[in-house]
């Protein structure tokens, strides 16, 4: 693996690491303390949807990014 690369998983691991310690957070906030640790079921399901939801903000970037292109190249 190149530097590049080992920096790139460890940036990897950092935001999993933050997503999943935040989604653990929220859910216990909502449900009360330990909540998370008793149904880890849960916290997959809430990764999920941050992964989803991640996804789907890089496709609406890169629909504007276009559309922006398109726009310019019609000028």
């Amino acid at each position: 693996m190149s530097q590049d690369q080992f920096a790139a998983h460890d940036l990897y691991k950092k935001n999993m690491s933050e997503l999943l310690g935040a989604a653990r957070e929220a859910i216990d906030d909502e449900f009360g303390n330990g909540y998370a640790e008793r149904h880890p079921h849960l916290v997959g399901h809430c990764m999920i949807a941050a992964a989803l939801e991640s996804g789907a903000r890089s496709i609406d970037y890169v629909s504007y990014s276009i559309n922006g292109v398109a726009g310019s190249l019609r000028s």
